[in-house]
């Protein structure tokens, strides 16, 4: 038995126990504070801001270093995301207009903060406008002072999300994007 619980008589173990368990209750109902919640939006519209704007090198500022590793390193993701921007001019695909929303599934973990950011875009796709509802993933390992987004059409399962995210939560749910005609 600990020491520090060895000379409290039961009762007072008993109680002790409790408190414990009451404030171990009081960190787990946590809420991510209304500053964070903003600074997940702002981060969430600049993300399709830079996508709107098809700027490969301000994305790299906002995805996890660990999506960068991923891809070969910053050079790659970069080229990458430069093709991907061709691949939209190819089809002829440009961004009308956008509709960040109140972030979801708002989840703590022991190393960060997790939230779902859904975004309705407007898009022209050779000439037909397409309505598309998404999400972006973000996470926050500072209380929400700063966020790495992602794109969650990369993401199938949960295991897609832990190879970006190693803490990411079993429990959280995926949401799936609809694209519709307009």
């Amino acid at each position: 038995m600990p020491r520090l619980f060895a000379s409290l008589s039961l009762m007072n173990r008993l109680w002790a126990g409790l408190l414990v368990l009451w404030f171990a209750q009081g960190l787990m109902a946590e809420e991510l504070s209304a500053k964070g919640i903003e600074q997940l939006k702002q981060a969430a519209e600049k993300a399709v801001t830079v996508l709107k704007n098809k700027d490969a090198q301000a994305m790299v500022e906002l995805v996890p270093p660990k999506l960068i590793d991923l891809a070969g390193g910053k050079e790659k993701f970069v080229a990458m995301l430069e093709d991907q921007f061709k691949s939209y001019d190819r089809e002829m695909m440009t961004f009308k207009n956008f509709k960040v929303k109140e972030p979801v599934s708002i989840t703590r973990t022991e190393d960060g903060w997790y939230a779902y950011v859904p975004i309705e875009m407007t898009l022209s796709v050779k000439q037909e406008s397409v309505l598309s509802k998404s999400y972006l993933l973000g996470y926050s390992p500072d209380n929400g002072e700063s966020w790495q987004l992602v794109d969650i059409a990369g993401l199938k399962s949960i295991k897609d999300a832990q190879k970006i995210f190693p803490s990411y939560p079993k429990d959280l749910k995926i949401p799936k994007s609809v694209i519709t005609k307009n």
